[in-house]
C-alpha cells in the first residue's frame, strides 16, 4: 500500500467532501488599466499578468512580463497565491501566482476565502486546476469569442482533502514534474548535439577541393583532416548503450505525445467550429 492510500484510507476513509467554487473561492476578473494614463505604467513594479506569461514562463509565475504602478489598481491587489484561470478567448490554462499581482480581463482569478486558507494547499488547487481546464474547454459559450459559461464555473466542485492528503500529492506530482522537465531537458540536449552532429558531416562531405574529384581532397590533394575527424569523432559526449536507450524511449515517447497534442487539438478545433456552426444556425 503506497503512502497517499495510507493516508487516505486514515484520515478520510468515508470519503473526500467536494465544494462549489464559489462557496471556496472568491471570483473575480483582472482588467486592464488605461493604456492612455502613462501614471499607470511608467516605472510600475506590480506584476500584471497575461497570456503571454503563461506562453513564455510556465504556470508558476511570480513575475510579469509588463508592470503598473499602485496608482492603475482599483481598491486591492489581488493576493499571493491565487489562482489565474483564462475563462475568455483562450481557454484551457491556468496558473499560480506566487506574489501580489494583477492581471487582465481574460482571467479570472480565484483567492481562497479565509475560512478555507488552512484547508487548501495553494499547490494542490494549482495542480487541480488541470482537470478546471478541461471542464473549461467543455463549458464554453460561443458568440464573437469563446467564454465559459461563468454561472456553470461558480458550481464547479473541487474536493477538500486532508492536508495531509493534498501535500502528499503535490510531492508525488512535483516528483513527477521535476522528473518530466530533467528528461525533457536531457531529450533536448541530444536532439542539439545530433543536429550540430549532422550538420557538421554534411558540411565536411560538400566541402570539395580543387584537386581532384572528391571532398575529401583539400587543395594541395592531401586528404583533409576535417574529412577524417569528421568520421572519427563524435561531435557530442559519449553517452553508454543504456543511456542510448533511454534517450530513444524518450524520443518516442515525445514523437506520441505531439502526435496526440496535434490529435487532441485538432478535435478541440472541430468542436469548437461545430458550436461556432451551430449557434449561427440558431440565430438564423
Amino acid at each position: 500500500m503506497s503512502n497517499i492510500e495510507k493516508l487516505i484510507k486514515e484520515l478520510c476513509p468515508n470519503g473526500v467532501e467536494y465544494k462549489e467554487l464559489k462557496s471556496v473561492f472568491e471570483m473575480r476578473n483582472g482588467y486592464t488599466p488605461s493604456k492612455a494614463k502613462a501614471e499607470f505604467w511608467e516605472g510600475g513594479t506590480i506584476p500584471w499578468f497575461r497570456m503571454e506569461d503563461i506562453r513564455e514562463n510556465g504556470n508558476i509565475l511570480s513575475d510579469s512580463a509588463q508592470h503598473i504602478t499602485p496608482a492603475a489598481v482599483k481598491g486591492k491587489l489581488f493576493p499571493a497565491n491565487s489562482i489565474i484561470v483564462a475563462t475568455s478567448a483562450t481557454i484551457g490554462e491556468h496558473a499560480l501566482i506566487t506574489v501580489e499581482s494583477l492581471a487582465n480581463q481574460r482571467f479570472t482569478y480565484l483567492v481562497r476565502r479565509p475560512e478555507y486558507e488552512e484547508k487548501l494547499d495553494p499547490k494542490f488547487v494549482y495542480y487541480y486546476c488541470y482537470k478546471l481546464d478541461e471542464w473549461c474547454l467543455n463549458n464554453t459559450n460561443i458568440s464573437s469569442f469563446p467564454s465559459v459559461d461563468m454561472a456553470k464555473f461558480a458550481k464547479f466542485k473541487i474536493p477538500i482533502p486532508p492536508l495531509p492528503v493534498q501535500r502528499e500529492i503535490v510531492r508525488i506530482l512535483d516528483n513527477f514534474t521535476e522528473l518530466t522537465a530533467e528528461l525533457t531537458a536531457e531529450l533536448t540536449a541530444e536532439l542539439t548535439a545530433r543536429k550540430k552532429q549532422y550538420e557538421y558531416y554534411r558540411d565536411s562531405l560538400l566541402t570539395f577541393g580543387v584537386h581532384g574529384g572528391g571532398g575529401h581532397l583539400s587543395r594541395n590533394g592531401e586528404r583533409s583532416e576535417r574529412f577524417v575527424n569528421c568520421l572519427q569523432v563524435e561531435m557530442y559526449p559519449k553517452i553508454d548503450s543504456q543511456r542510448k536507450k533511454r534517450v530513444l524511449l524518450l524520443f518516442l515517447f515525445f514523437l506520441m505525445a505531439l502526435a496526440i497534442m496535434r490529435c487532441m487539438d485538432i478535435q478541440r478545433k472541430q468542436k469548437l467550429k461545430r458550436r461556432v456552426l451551430q449557434s449561427r444556425h440558431g440565430e438564423l
